[in-house]
């Protein structure tokens, strides 16, 4: 009895197992509370239903395209079995039906198309490499303009470019998270809050130069009321006249 209890203790139960699947799976999270374990299951079942749902229809698809044409069945098949396809296409029907088939006029123009856009393709893959090349070689200027002003790392700036090339590769993948959504509308604020901070750095160091001019005023002019002057404390303008005299001359 003693020998069952002591293998119950030292059996881990189904949230402990669970909870350690979960810390291999992800070494950088604690699994502290059911909370968090929770989210994670959901989160890893949510995946695994978004992948299933692309894999069942990725096999209906193929299924159909055998069911319509069941050649496409065979080529498929020699691929799964590390045949060449076009060596068992031409064991099945040899080079004459091979030709038979490029020369059917029914089918020269649905070739001609194809070809065409064969073409394109090849030339847009050859103009993308020569604008890569030559934006490259631009791209590196700038780094190299970066390293040498100090404005980051080499290690910065390689982390930089990997996350700009993740970031990159998922936009046409078509994936947009929500993590690299906020992370652009900060960089498009950034401009602006920095405009704005100026805008108000400014407008104090205005205010506090009319302050200090101002405070000089003061300082010059004591309380700031008009100065009473001559023997008998008569009001005098600048030039020594009193403001009586001023008045006899209007």
């Amino acid at each position: 009895m003693e020998d069952e209890l002591d293998i119950q203790e030292k059996t881990p139960g189904g949230r402990d197992r669970m909870a350690a699947r979960l810390q291999a799976k992800y070494p950088d999270r604690n699994f502290a509370t059911d909370d968090e374990m929770w989210d994670q299951i959901n989160g890893d079942y949510d995946d695994y239903e978004g992948r299933m749902s692309e894999m069942e229809e990725r096999e209906r698809s193929l299924v159909e395209m055998m069911n319509n044409d069941p050649r496409s069945a065979q080529f498929i098949a020699d691929l799964a079995h590390g045949n060449d396809p076009w060596i068992a296409l031409i064991k099945r029907i040899g080079i004459d039906g091979i030709t038979d088939l490029l020369n059917d006029p029914e089918k020269m123009e649905a070739y001609g198309k194809a070809n065409a856009e064969y073409l394109e393709r090849v030339a847009q893959e050859k103009s993308l490499e020569e604008d890569y090349e030559t934006n490259i070689t631009a791209s590196l200027g700038e780094i190299d303009g970066m390293l040498s002003s100090g404005v980051a790392t080499a290690d910065e700036i390689d982390a930089a470019v990997d996350l700009l090339h993740a970031i990159g590769t998922e936009a046409l993948q078509g994936k947009y998270s929500r993590e690299n959504i906020e992370m652009a509308l900060k960089a498009l604020s950034h401009d602006a809050d920095v405009t704005a901070a100026a805008m108000e750095g400014e407008v104090r160091g205005r205010n506090r130069r009319v302050e200090e001019h101002l405070r000089s005023q003061r300082g010059r002019s004591g309380d700031g009321l008009p100065q009473l002057g001559g023997a008998n404390n008569s009001p005098t303008a600048s030039d020594g006249e009193s403001i009586f005299d001023l008045a006899s001359k209007a």
